[in-house]
Parts: C-alpha cells; sequence; structure tokens
C-alpha cells in the first residue's frame, strides 16, 4: 500500500510540473484533482484542482462528475447541488446528475425532490439498477411501501437482465424486499 501512495504522489508531482509549462490544459488539472480525491483522499487539493478545471473547460462533463461525488462525500450538499444544477443546465449527462442530484436531496431529507429526480433519471436510464433501488429507498423513507417495493422489484430484474455481477446489492435488495413483504403483509 505505502508503495502504490507513493507512486500517485510521484503522478502528482509529475502533473503539477506540467502545470508549469503549460497553465491552460484543463485535462492537467482534472488529474491532479482526481489522484488527489480518490488515491490520496487530498480532497480540498482535489477541489482547488477541479475548480482550476472549471475556470479552463466549464463544460468538462468529468469535472462536473468528480466535483459531485467529492462534494456529496464531504456532505457539502449545498455546493454539490449547486454543481449538478450547472451540469444539468448545460445538458450534460442529464441522468447521471438527476442521480446525483436525487442522491443530494435524499441526504438533505428533501424525499418528494429526490424521488422526482429518480424518476426524470429512470425516463433517460430505465434499466439502471441503481436508480431503481435508490427510487425505492426514498419510497420507502417516505412510507410508500406498494411503489418502494415495485422499484425494489424493478432493481433485480434490470440487475438480473443487465448481468451484473455485485452480489452484495442483489442480496440487500432481497433482504428489503423480504421486510417489506413482511410489513405489507402486517398492513
Amino acid at each position: 500500500m505505502r508503495y502504490e501512495h507513493k507512486r500517485w504522489r510521484s503522478a502528482l508531482e509529475a502533473y503539477r510540473m506540467a502545470t508549469h509549462f503549460d497553465a491552460t490544459n484543463a485535462q492537467t488539472f482534472m488529474e491532479i484533482g482526481r489522484i488527489s480525491y480518490i488515491h490520496l483522499s487530498e480532497y480540498q487539493q482535489a477541489l482547488d484542482a477541479y475548480t482550476k478545471a472549471f475556470e479552463l473547460d466549464p463544460h468538462n462533463i468529468e469535472v462536473y462528475q468528480n466535483t459531485c461525488a467529492l462534494l456529496l462525500q464531504l456532505e457539502r450538499f449545498d455546493e454539490a447541488l449547486e454543481t449538478c444544477e450547472r451540469a444539468i443546465s448545460q445538458g450534460l449527462d442529464h441522468a447521471q446528475f438527476m442521480r446525483y442530484r436525487g442522491q443530494i436531496l435524499y441526504e438533505c431529507k428533501h424525499y418528494q425532490e429526490a424521488c422526482e429526480s429518480y424518476q426524470a433519471a429512470l425516463q433517460i436510464m430505465p434499466k439502471n439498477a441503481y436508480l431503481h433501488k435508490e427510487e425505492g429507498d426514498v419510497f420507502r423513507k417516505i412510507g410508500q411501501l406498494h411503489d418502494a417495493r415495485n422499484a425494489y422489484e424493478h432493481a433485480l430484474e434490470t440487475y438480473s437482465s443487465a448481468q451484473m455481477h455485485d452480489p452484495s446489492f442483489r442480496d440487500e435488495i432481497n433482504r428489503i424486499l423480504k421486510k417489506l413483504n413482511r410489513m405489507l403483509r402486517d398492513l
């Protein structure tokens, strides 16, 4: 692990040196942000690099995605939502950012708006098992158990048809469905 960390440090230094030769390359700052965020957990450095990448290339979808994910992880929900809204207004990968928007709103306990975001994303990506699962989470949270069960069943169907290989996802959905079915029987 220590060797990996050292390699990422070296890569980061190489990208930093590259900015001295060409400070106008958004992709270089994108890579500094990605390495800082994903591999070194240096979040402020990552945000600073993403901010510079935004300045240089305000339509770079990857910068928006990584910035949203990082801000969501840091629980800086207002900034994450603002980043999502900016990406959506520019027409960048609408489904992915509607999903991020749903996650942010869910974390902020704005469940109805979160549900609307997931449903908008599902209009574009109806075969996304994770979106169905997240929609089910919202329905379950607001007490719409029948809708939750339907969403989770769709998640399992799309999971199976996509031949996904994440048994923990399937197991989690099955566990939730068992619990929901018990709750619905008891109504």
